[in-house]
């Protein structure tokens, strides 16, 4: 039940463009393989949830890759890394603000 209305989500979100449909669809996947007792089944939640991240990262965080090139923990990482320079700006900015003070 939870992962058809999943599926519906993900539909959804295809047709809207909305980030929140993939969202509500990631979460009622992830209910769904908490639910599930079969393995079988839950080998295939597994990777409807990584295709999912892999379709919020290519769609919504715009790392310039190819949503086929690599998994989601490689776009992670990178992702990750560019936050980390941000930081870094960001503390040299307010550096310099502190010292015009």
């Amino acid at each position: 039940c939870f992962l058809r209305l999943g599926d519906v989500y993900e539909v959804r979100a295809a047709t809207t463009k909305k980030e929140l449909d993939l969202i509500k669809a990631s979460a009622l996947y992830n209910y769904a393989l908490s639910r599930c007792e079969n393995q079988d089944e839950r080998t295939r939640i597994v990777t409807m949830i990584r295709d999912l991240e892999i379709e919020f990262i290519a769609t919504y965080i715009h790392t310039g890759r190819d949503r086929n090139s690599g998994d989601a923990s490689s776009c992670t990482k990178d992702h990750k890394a560019r936050l980390a320079e941000i930081r870094l700006e960001c503390r040299d900015a307010l550096a310099k603000i502190e010292m015009l003070k």
